[in-house]
């Protein structure tokens, strides 16, 4: 009876102690391993299911451990709980801290933008860089992105910098080119121009 009592801690013990290393290896590859602009651009749907895995893990190896102290009454196992509720406190500071020194940016029509939020899986907001600076982020200036209309657009953060499509030339355009551009995006969208014709206008305009 008591070698039945001592394999059934041994095997309680072992399960909780790999539940504990599953969350939290999980949540060390979103914290560490996932990139931040790539948690960010996900789906709204996607972010939700990675936020209700992780908080499922967490829960799921707390009420492990929690069952295997209540039947073992072992000090290590308590003592492995503190530390692994501390690691989780750890990673939520570092993941909290990723969030607010990491801006996603993007250029658009000659402009700078700072990525806000995801809207929705078709629309993003944003905010002109220069309001960002000066702590406009509550008011008119966020503006509402189609996603579809940043198909060939590049995000970038302050440590990874968008790679220049134009072998380092400069790529700051006119209003005049951005407004050209414009007009043959709306022909082509009106099917006045072909795809053909609209690559090949657009390449002449930005000397590609």
């Amino acid at each position: 009876m008591k070698n039945i009592s001592t394999i059934s801690s041994i095997v309680s013990s072992a399960i909780g102690i790999l539940g504990i290393i599953a969350s939290l290896a999980y949540s060390h590859y979103l914290v560490f391993h996932l990139e931040y602009m790539e948690k960010k651009l996900l789906p709204i749907k996607t972010k939700a299911n990675l936020a209700l895995s992780t908080v499922g893990l967490t829960l799921l190896a707390v009420l492990m451990l929690s069952t295997v102290i209540f039947l073992t009454k072992s000090k290590f196992i308590t003592y492995v709980l503190i530390i692994y509720l501390g690691l989780i406190a750890l990673f939520y500071i570092a993941n909290e801290c990723q969030n607010k020194k990491t801006l996603i940016k993007f250029d658009y029509i000659g402009k700078t933008y700072v990525f806000i939020n995801r809207i929705d899986d078709t629309t993003i907001s944003a905010l002109p860089e220069d309001k960002y600076k000066e702590k406009d982020k509550d008011n008119t200036s966020i503006i509402l992105i189609s996603l579809s209309k940043l198909s060939d657009v590049e995000f970038y953060t302050d440590n990874k910098k968008q790679k220049s499509p134009t072998n380092n030339q400069d790529n700051t355009l006119s209003s005049n080119t951005i407004s050209q551009l414009l007009i043959l995006k709306e022909l082509l969208d009106k099917n006045i121009i072909s795809q053909e014709e609209f690559v090949a206008k657009k390449k002449q305009l930005l000397n590609l």
